[in-house]
């Protein structure tokens, strides 16, 4: 009797082990599918951010934006900020956000990944276009790195450190904008 006792004990233990097992194993995998799932859908928006933003914007329109955000990356500024200003300064860019909001919002791909509970706001195209890096490598991606390095072969991400006679007018006119702004900016927060 006391046999058949221990032997159901151990089984039950056993089977309880199991149990827990199974769950850490099945939460184990839910991470990393919603971890999968958030990379897929990051890439998915940087890829449309990044080909759009080339088709449709110019050094000049994101001059004001991505110096701002540069320069203000650790101070309590947030992007929403930024964004609502850069959108007040350039109605290209302000249409641009709106045109690739609407595009991801309506994207077919991204709502099969169930990530509603990610909601893409406009002033998330502020990474892809002006801080965007390979995670592994730190090399630079963004689309203001690429157009900079383009039309004055520096290899910088920012307009700041070339000389200003060098800068073309419609350039240097959006960094002065900018350098006014950040310091009211800093200032204020």
């Amino acid at each position: 009797m006391k046999k058949k006792i221990i032997i159901s004990i151990v089984v039950l233990i056993g089977f309880f082990a199991i149990y827990k097992i199974g769950v850490k194993l099945y939460k184990a995998y839910l991470f990393n599918k919603i971890g999968e799932n958030v990379e897929i859908r990051s890439d998915i928006i940087d890829y449309t951010i990044l080909t759009d933003g080339e088709k449709d914007l110019k050094t000049n329109d994101l001059i004001y934006v991505c110096e701002l955000r540069q320069s203000l990356w650790d101070t309590s500024v947030d992007t929403d900020t930024i964004q609502i200003l850069a959108e007040q300064n350039n109605s290209k860019y302000k249409k641009f956000s709106e045109q690739v909001k609407k595009k991801i919002d309506a994207s077919s791909e991204i709502k099969n990944l169930n990530l509603s509970s990610l909601n893409f706001k406009k002033s998330d195209v502020i990474g892809p276009l002006c801080t965007l890096v390979f995670p592994d490598t730190r090399i630079k991606r963004s689309l203001y790195y690429k157009l900079l390095s383009q039309k004055y072969k520096i290899d910088t991400g920012t307009i700041g450190v070339i000389d200003n006679s060098k800068i073309t007018k419609e350039d240097l006119i959006e960094y002065r904008k900018a350098l006014l702004i950040e310091e009211k900016l800093r200032l204020q927060f």
